[in-house]
């Protein structure tokens, strides 16, 4: 499952770095005109730290954005629920109530 989710990320992050920098290449004074400025971007967005160092300025680039946000708010939902699921599952193979709670 953690392959998966990093090879989807990645190819996330690669494709959204293209788009962005075809939409902020040649805008006026914009902070992402190379394809390493459009990584550290996609990174920073997706990780929802966005240092504010690159920034979008045009309309397809926020759209990109907010898409990124939203794609690394589930990655770390997906990280985080896996384990989870495993822990309840095993409870219940185990004749357990699962996560339950008793009165």
């Amino acid at each position: 499952m953690a392959v998966h989710v990093a090879g989807a990320t990645s190819l996330i992050q690669f494709v959204a770095s293209l788009v962005v920098l075809s939409a902020e290449r040649e805008a006026m004074s914009a902070t992402i005109t190379t394809f390493g400025d459009a990584m550290w971007w996609a990174f920073t967005t997706i990780a929802t730290v966005s240092y504010g160092d690159r920034y979008s300025i045009t309309a397809q680039a926020w759209f990109i954005a907010a898409a990124l946000m939203v794609a690394g708010i589930a990655q770390l939902g997906t990280i985080t629920g896996s384990p989870v699921m495993n822990v309840g599952g095993f409870l219940c193979d185990m004749g357990g109530s699962g996560l339950s709670v008793r009165r």
